[in-house]
């Protein structure tokens, strides 16, 4: 428990709490990374390398069971679903898509948002 706690430590700030295991009202340090991972893809919330992170906790995740460590259940703020049964895989998760493909939606959207600009007139 130590090493995995330690590992996750040395990538938060100051503000975020550090619980081994869950509470009733609170997630533990390696249920906030995986829910940034699922829910937003990026660092933020106190916590970097959100996605080496998460990955880690991916190759710990016998032990994070057998331990005590991560939620059976997990959700973002707005009680969406990111796992259930302690699979957070990404493959298990309905809300995951891969860095591949949201980089293509970026690029979409970014090509659309050219073309759209180019087609509005100026109001200046």
């Amino acid at each position: 428990m130590d090493e995995i706690m330690d590992t996750l430590i040395k990538n938060t700030d100051d503000c975020v709490q550090l619980l081994s295991k869950p509470t009733d009202k609170a997630w533990s340090l390696p249920d906030l990374f995986i829910r940034q991972y699922l829910n937003n893809m990026v660092d933020g919330f106190g916590l970097s390398n959100v996605y080496e992170m998460y990955m880690y906790l991916l190759s710990k995740k016998n032990t994070l069971i057998e331990l005590g460590m991560i939620s059976t259940e997990g959700y973002n703020n707005c009680g969406f679903p990111l796992w259930k049964d302690c699979n957070f895989d990404a493959e298990h998760s309905k809300s995951h898509l891969s860095r591949t493909e949201i980089f293509q939606l970026i690029k979409r959207l970014s090509r659309r948002n050219a073309m759209l600009m180019k087609s509005t007139p100026d109001r200046t």
